[in-house]
């Protein structure tokens, strides 16, 4: 027996909970006419045909279709403000990021490996001090 068992059957109320499920009524009938009554009325909303678009969705500029496919004014501004940052980025680069890029470009190493732990030695442990790797 699992704990979670036993707490249930401590609290005495496991015999009103199996009585209840050994005997759930149906439902009524007057339950069962509105559940059929909201199911029809959902199913003939949902067959009911789409309507027609009279007119066009927007004025038909190039621009208006193009801030529509985006997503409307806050996606296109979005848009304008990263297309800016990667041109001031560009334009502008901080010294870190020429470094970066240099690097990435060139093959050529020029960033600096920072140690640490100067006297740690992988598979030696620290070098210097007796004792510590003596098996």
């Amino acid at each position: 027996m699992a704990m979670t068992e036993q707490q249930h059957e401590d609290t005495g109320l496991e015999a009103y909970f199996e009585t209840a499920r050994k005997h759930t009524p149906p439902p009524s009938d007057v339950l069962m006419a509105r559940v059929l009554d909201d199911a029809l009325a959902a199913q003939t909303r949902s067959a009911a045909p789409a309507p027609e678009r009279v007119g066009p969705v927007h004025d038909g500029s190039v621009f208006a279709r193009v801030m529509a496919a985006l997503g409307g004014w806050p996606a296109g501004a979005s848009l304008a403000a990263s297309a800016l940052a990667g041109a001031w980025l560009g334009a502008y680069p901080p010294a870190a990021l020429s470094i970066l890029s240099a690097e990435v470009l060139t093959g050529a190493r020029q960033s600096y490996v920072v140690d640490l732990v100067p006297g740690f030695e992988i598979g030696e442990g620290l070098t210097g001090e007796e004792g510590l790797n003596d098996v």
